[in-house]
C-alpha cells in the first residue's frame, strides 16, 4: 500500500490569495481575464458566498464566449477551506471537485483562494512523495490526434477520453501537447472577438497544428513522484509527458495535477475505502453509494482470482453537452500499473456498468497473456 503523506499539517491563511468577488448577475464575458489572472474569483448571490468560477468552469464554453450570459451556469459550489483544514482533507476537496483553486475563509469574510500550484508547494515541503512512483499513477498509453485535426475534432477527443491534454502527431512521430488551457487562452478568448466574422474562425476551419506545444515538460518513467511534483510547481501545473527510461523521445504516459491528487486522496487519513468518485453533480449525486457498490463487488471478483494487487480504482465522471455522460475509470495495481478506460452514454448506470464491463476485460486480457 502507498505510503500516506503527513496529512495533520494544516494550510495557513497566508498561503492564500486575495481575488475579486462577482455578483452571481455578472455576465461571464466581463470575468473571463480575471479568471485566466487569478485562476478563479469568487461568486456571491445576494451578497453571500455561492461559490466560485475559476478555468475549468470556463471551459464549458462551447468553444465561443456566450454573449449576455450570466455567471451562474458556470458557477461551481465548493466546499470552503480555512486553517483548521489539513492537507489530506485539502487534497480531498481539490480532487473530488475538479477544481483548480478552493475559496479560503477567514473570520468569516470570503474573498481568498487557495491554488492547486500553491497547494503542490506545501506537499513538496512536506517531503512525503519521494516513494511514489511515478509509473505506477500516470495516465498510460497518451492519447493521440494527428496535426492536421480542426479543433472540433480536438474538443471531441478530449470529451470522448474525459482528459484536458492529448498528444499531438506530425507524420506519425510525437510532435508535441495540446490541453484545454491553449484552447481557452489563445483561440477562445483572442481570436473569437466581435470584430470578427465566425465563420472564418469556426472550430471546423482551425487547425490544431499551429497550437500544438512542441516543448512539452517531460519526465522519464523512473523518476520520483516529487520530481513530477516540482516540475509542475515551476510550470504552472502544465501536464507532464512520461518517456521511456532512457528513450526520451518515446512517451508512455501523462502525468497531470488530478492524477497527483487522486493519488494523495487514496493515500490520506480521510479515506477509509479504495474507491474514489469525483465529478458528481447535484443531478448525480445520489447515486454515488450505489457507484461506489457496483465498483465494489467488482473489486472483490478480480481480487478472487487474479493477484494484481489493487491499490484504488477512481471514477471520475463528466457531463458532455450537458445530456451525455463520460466515465473514466483508473485502477491502479501493484503488478500492472494504473489501466484505464472511457465510457460514454446518455444513462448513468449504463454508463458506470459497460465501463465495469471493459476495465474487466482489459483486466482478463493481462492475466492471460501470463498463463
Amino acid at each position: 500500500m502507498p505510503e500516506a503523506v503527513n496529512d495533520n499539517t494544516k494550510i495557513p491563511y497566508d498561503l492564500s490569495v486575495e481575488v475579486p468577488v462577482f455578483d452571481i448577475n455578472t455576465d461571464v464575458s466581463d470575468i473571463i481575464q480575471k479568471v485566466l489572472k487569478f485562476g478563479a474569483v469568487i461568486v456571491n448571490k445576494n451578497d453571500k458566498f455561492f461559490g466560485i468560477v475559476d478555468k475549468k468552469s470556463i471551459k464549458r464554453v462551447e468553444l465561443n464566449i456566450p454573449k449576455n450570459e450570466t455567471l451562474e451556469r458556470f458557477v461551481v459550489k465548493v466546499p470552503k477551506i480555512n486553517s483548521r483544514n489539513d492537507v489530506g482533507l485539502v487534497a480531498t476537496y481539490f480532487y473530488r471537485n475538479h477544481v483548480i483553486a478552493l475559496p479560503y475563509e477567514n473570520e468569516g469574510k470570503i474573498d481568498h483562494i487557495l491554488d492547486r500550484k500553491t497547494f503542490f508547494k506545501i506537499l513538496l515541503s512536506l517531503q512525503d512523495l519521494k516513494n511514489a512512483d511515478i509509473k505506477k499513477i500516470m495516465s498510460s498509453p497518451l492519447t493521440l490526434i494527428d496535426s492536421d485535426s480542426n479543433l472540433s475534432k480536438l474538443k471531441e477527443t478530449l470529451d470522448n477520453n474525459n482528459i484536458d491534454t492529448v498528444g499531438v502527431l506530425y507524420n506519425s512521430k510525437f510532435y508535441g501537447i495540446i490541453t484545454t488551457d491553449t484552447v481557452l487562452e489563445n483561440i477562445v478568448t483572442k481570436e473569437r472577438s466581435p470584430g470578427i466574422e465566425d465563420e472564418k474562425y469556426s472550430p471546423s476551419n482551425i487547425i490544431i497544428k499551429d497550437y500544438t506545444n512542441t516543448n512539452p515538460i517531460t519526465i522519464s518513467e523512473d523518476k520520483p513522484l516529487y520530481e513530477a511534483v516540482d516540475l509542475m510547481v515551476v510550470h504552472d501545473n502544465s501536464p507532464i509527458v512520461v518517456t521511456k527510461e532512457n528513450e526520451p523521445d518515446e512517451p508512455v504516459g501523462l502525468i497531470t495535477s488530478t492524477d497527483i491528487l487522486e493519488y494523495i486522496t487514496s493515500v490520506n487519513k480521510h479515506s477509509t475505502a479504495r474507491v474514489f468518485v469525483s465529478g458528481l453533480d447535484k443531478s448525480s449525486y445520489i447515486y454515488e453509494d450505489e457507484i461506489k457498490e457496483d465498483i465494489k463487488n467488482f473489486l472483490c471478483k478480480i481480487n478472487k482470482i487474479t493477484d494484481i494487487g489493487v491499490d484504488y480504482i477512481s471514477v471520475s465522471i463528466k457531463k458532455i453537452k450537458t445530456s451525455q455522460y463520460n466515465v473514466r475509470f483508473r485502477l491502479i495495481t501493484d503488478k500492472y500499473g494504473a489501466i484505464q478506460v472511457n465510457y460514454s452514454d446518455y444513462l448513468l448506470d449504463r454508463t458506470i456498468e459497460e465501463g465495469i464491463k471493459k476495465l474487466d476485460t482489459i483486466v482478463m486480457k493481462y492475466k492471460s497473456r501470463e498463463e
